[in-house]
């Protein structure tokens, strides 16, 4: 049961504004080393792949040395794995190269004439028929 024992104490100007500051800084370091994540990422895909088994299927494949990063080593290899049945992976390179049928939407329409707007409100029982404005 609530009492004046159990119940948290308010907390001063002074103490809400060190504990305020304190979230804060601890959100913006943790916005900086997610950014520093996603920049290592970008910088491991962008890097040469050093697999000489994986380099070999690449240039089977008909890749050129140039393009030899790992992420032509990750889509060769998950398209290999879709062509073995791998669903996940066949979706992944769906959605990877823009294909995903629920992210698209395509719109065709023709205005003509002169815009209009309608609004439509829902019916609250306050309408007396009558304009009163």
């Amino acid at each position: 049961m609530a009492n004046a024992d159990n119940l948290p104490k308010t907390l001063s100007h002074e103490e809400a504004v060190r504990r305020g500051r304190k979230g804060g800084l601890k959100a913006a370091e943790n916005n900086r080393r997610r950014k520093s994540m996603k920049e290592a990422g970008e910088i491991l895909l962008s890097l040469e792949v050093k697999d000489k088994q994986v380099i070999q299927e690449l240039k089977n494949q008909g890749i050129e040395d140039e393009e030899l990063s790992n992420v032509m080593a990750i889509m060769y290899r998950n398209i290999v794995a879709a062509m073995n049945g791998n669903v996940k992976a066949a979706t992944f390179i769906r959605d990877t190269i823009g294909e995903n049928p629920s992210n698209k939407v395509e719109m065709n329409a023709e205005v003509s004439g002169e815009p209009r707007i309608q609004i439509f409100l829902p019916d609250n029982g306050r309408d007396d028929g009558e304009n009163n404005t």
